[in-house]
């Protein structure tokens, strides 16, 4: 009996047995038929034979089998020779028909996709019904009812200031920078020099170079080994980079503070500023090489890219082309202009570079003008002056102010080829300016200038921020104080640059100089005796002017009102009216707030000789006031009532027109709620308003009653009382009163800082900020 081995030996190799249902059909009978028959072996033992694998489709499992038994006895021999490994099919392997693509039905007429209704035609076919909201759709159904809400549109704000936040929070970069600059290591001239050979070799990848930098190529020495290997651009600015990086890195290493470490990158900044500069001069006066003009080239682009990317002091590099430029003999103007118009946007972009670029132009202009070798400088002379005449049209306010324009003027004419009605009205227009301001710059009367020079101060005021410096410095330009004072109440009482902040900073100056020996009193009664009713004099602002002086006890009611009586008093109604003196009107503008009894009795008697009611003034005064309790009730501790209330616009409107003691009670008694609202004090420290009895019933200011105090007091234009009621409000914990207060300090940062309120109001709006925790949203 032999064994299943050695029978198999003899034949072919023999399939593994089938353990399950052939998938596709084969003809077993011949597959039997065709087996190699076993020699030696009983015929029984062929009942023992396991089945072969299944034919393949398309092929039959005889051929098949033959094949394998052919191959089996005629098996070539082994090559040794290695080759790559293929992943190869096993020959027995069932290989099974190409069932189409996935997703692709062809058209039977029975599948799903083939049927068309509406729905497939307008949106197409899905395997799935859609789930959820059709994205296209409007939004209005699912937002409407909850924006129709009583806090719906405060959700709303909150969530899209939560999703600013999270997005800028998102967007940060919170991990450490990882970026190393290439280190600096000591090599050889020799191996230097390869180094060098392969940056300016653009086939050589920058990464390979990277790894370590040679030590001792900066400054100086840096520009020109690149320009004289001809490195390229971009690799000789990567280079700068990677040299800057470690210098700044060694300074900061030596363990120096941070502000002084900032002052070192600074400084290394400014060195290799000059160190570029020195270089690019050096490369341009070193005439006669044979080399030059490739080098200057190279020059002019390096130093642009260097400049193009930040590495160079921008003002220092700018301010050394021009000096360039203002001393460059002719033979080197051609140069000088090449490399100044690669900068030549950035120069023109402020006034005081361009008028020094048009200043040396035109210099250099007159002089190749006047050169005994004018014949040979022609083409030099039509190039600046068509680059004048461009710069005429382009940037004409650079040619303001120029020291020498008359003789300058007479030159550019000349270059001017085109003649054109254009270029001839700008250069009018250029003319006729520098002669006025040459003109105002002459000089003439001392007092003139002095005044002059007081009114230029006063005027730069009123677009910053007060200085306290102003009172110092108007001080010393004009020696005679009462002059002074003078020019001072003519330049706030001008009906010229009308301001608010000039009457705060006539004010406040005013009682600055107070304390220097100046006398308010006799200073204003001397203007209003004299110069009050004089042309283009504002009688509002003498009145607003005066009213603030007598509010800080600077200006001396009682005084005023002996000095009326001593002059005869009132006569008539003319006195007293809206467009009447100034001298005697003021009686009826003051204000009255706090006068002694005595004082009010002879102001009412003496008003009364000129037909002027101070009964009515207080009822006009006690029915804004009432006008106020019905507009915003809440400010008084009171219920809405039942009739229609007036609107802001008409309180407004009421009071616009009221005379400045008027407007001053009415800021008072507002002053008084508000403080009475925002106290959180006992009755028994609440002094003169303890036994009120709207106390009981205090609460805090809502945002509707400061907007409508905001606005009365805007109207009568009282913004030293809001200041103080800024003040007062902003302990107030809600942040939309807060809010209203910073814009408010924005809109009126100028007056403020003019009244000495602004700081103060800033500190305590960033100390609210602080105790009511961190902002919301983006940063503004």
């Amino acid at each position: 009996m032999e064994s299943p081995s050695q029978s198999g030996a003899q034949g072919a190799v023999l399939p593994l047995p089938q353990r399950r249902r052939p998938r596709f059909p084969f003809r077993r009978h011949d597959a039997q038929a065709d087996a190699p028959k076993q020699v030696g072996s009983p015929q029984k033992s062929s009942a023992h034979v396991p089945l072969p694998m299944p034919a393949r489709p398309g092929r039959s499992g005889v051929c098949h089998i033959r094949k394998q038994a052919h191959d089996a006895g005629n098996s070539p021999k082994k090559e040794t020779r290695p080759k790559p490994y293929v992943l190869e099919a096993p020959a027995d392997a069932p290989s099974y028909p190409s069932n189409g693509h996935l997703d692709y039905f062809p058209w039977t007429g029975t599948h799903d996709e083939d049927s068309f209704n509406d729905t497939v035609i307008r949106q197409g076919y899905f395997d799935k019904l859609q789930t959820g909201h059709n994205e296209t759709t409007s939004a209005k159904q699912q937002l409407y009812p909850s924006l129709r809400q009583k806090n719906g549109l405060q959700t709303l704000g909150s969530l899209f200031a939560h999703v600013l936040g999270q997005r800028r929070q998102h967007s940060q970069i919170t991990a450490a920078p990882s970026f190393k600059p290439p280190p600096r290591v000591t090599l050889t001239d020799t191996k230097r020099e390869t180094w060098l050979r392969d940056l300016a070799n653009p086939l050589i990848p920058l990464r390979r170079l990277s790894r370590t930098i040679p030590h001792g190529i900066k400054n100086k020495v840096l520009l020109e080994q690149c320009t004289r290997k001809n490195v390229p651009t971009e690799r000789a600015v990567w280079l700068a980079k990677c040299v800057g990086a470690n210098e700044i890195r060694a300074s900061k290493r030596k363990g120096v503070p941070g502000a002084l470490a900032m002052g070192g990158e600074l400084k290394w900044i400014r060195d290799w500023t000059v160190c570029v500069e020195q270089f690019v001069d050096g490369v341009v006066t070193a005439g006669g090489d044979k080399d030059w003009k490739s080098k200057v080239l190279y020059s002019i682009r390096l130093s642009a890219h260097l400049y193009s990317e930040q590495l160079l002091d921008t003002e220092h590099y700018l301010d050394w082309l021009l000096s360039s430029l203002e001393s460059t003999p002719l033979t080197r103007l051609p140069i000088w202009l090449l490399i100044t118009e690669v900068y030549w946007a950035d120069i023109l972009r402020y006034r005081k570079s361009g008028r020094r670029l048009v200043a040396a132009l035109c210099s250099n202009l007159q002089d190749a003008h006047e050169s005994p070798d004018r014949d040979l400088l022609l083409p030099l002379i039509e190039r600046v002056g068509n680059i004048l005449t461009a710069t005429v049209k382009t940037n004409p306010e650079s040619f303001i102010a120029l020291t020498h324009w008359p003789q300058y003027s007479d030159t550019l004419l000349a270059c001017n080829t085109s003649g054109g009605p254009d270029e001839t009205q700008l250069f009018d227009a250029i003319s006729t300016r520098n002669a006025r301001l040459k003109s105002r710059s002459c000089g003439g009367d001392e007092a003139q200038n002095s005044r002059r020079r007081v009114i230029d101060l006063l005027d730069a005021s009123l677009s910053v921020q007060y200085s306290p410096n102003l009172s110092r410095e108007c001080w010393k330009q004009m020696r005679d104080r009462a002059l002074l004072v003078q020019t001072l109440l003519d330049w706030a009482t001008s009906c010229a640059r009308p301001s608010l902040m000039k009457t705060f900073v006539a004010a406040r100056l005013m009682r600055t100089w107070s304390r220097h020996g100046i006398d308010v009193d006799e200073s204003v009664l001397n203007y209003l005796t004299f110069r009050s009713n004089g042309p283009g004099v504002s009688s509002e602002a003498v009145y607003h002017l005066v009213s603030e002086l007598a509010r800080s006890g600077h200006f001396s009611v009682s005084k005023y009102i002996q000095w009326v009586i001593a002059r005869g008093g009132l006569h008539g109604a003319q006195d007293v009216a809206t467009d009447g003196p100034c001298v005697t009107r003021l009686l009826a503008e003051l204000p009255v707030h706090d006068l002694p009894e005595s004082l009010l009795r002879i102001r009412k008697t003496l008003l009364h000789r000129a037909s002027f009611s101070v009964d009515d003034e207080t009822e006009t005064i006690d029915n804004i006031s009432l006008g106020f309790e019905r507009c915003s009730p809440n400010l008084y501790g009171k219920a809405p009532s039942g009739e229609e209330a007036p609107t802001t616009a008409d309180v407004v409107q009421s009071i616009t027109h009221q005379s400045r003691t008027v407007k001053a009670e009415l800021g008072l008694r507002l002053r008084r709620q508000i403080n009475l609202r925002m106290t959180k004090t006992s009755p028994s420290e609440m002094g003169e308003w303890k036994s009120d009895p709207e106390y009981g019933t205090a609460t805090t200011v809502t945002v509707a009653d400061f907007n409508f105090t905001r606005a009365v007091l805007e109207a009568t234009e009282d913004l030293s009382m809001l200041a103080d009621i800024l003040k007062l409000v902003s302990s107030s914990s809600s942040t939309q009163i807060l809010a209203s207060i910073a814009d408010t300090l924005n809109m009126h940062r100028l007056t403020f800082s003019a009244i000495g309120a602004l700081n103060d109001l800033f500190d305590t709006l960033v100390s609210r900020q602080c105790s009511l925790g961190p902002p919301q949203g983006p940063e503004s």
